[in-house]
């Protein structure tokens, strides 16, 4: 059995605080790739045919900056949880 006791024997408050904001990053990155599913459904939708071409661009350019959101996000959480663990 592993004594994580003495695995972070020598870490600092930094350290500790460090390690902390990387599993924040690490949850908040893991929470935002469900979101892109969400975003995919949404897009299936909005080619409803009952749908008039200007519905579905408007419709398509909000989720189109959700998606980018969605995206921005997901980089900075993975790069907060790669660099700080």
């Amino acid at each position: 059995m592993i004594n994580f006791s003495q695995f972070f024997k020598f870490m600092t408050r930094g350290d500790k605080a460090l390690m902390a904001l990387g599993t924040i990053g690490a949850l908040l990155s893991g929470f935002l790739m469900p979101c892109i599913s969400i975003a995919m459904g949404a897009v299936t939708n909005t080619f409803d045919p009952s749908n008039s071409g200007d519905e579905i661009l408007s419709a398509m350019k909000m989720i189109m900056v959700y998606i980018v959101l969605v995206g921005i996000g997901s980089w900075i959480f993975g790069y907060i949880y790669y660099a700080f663990w």
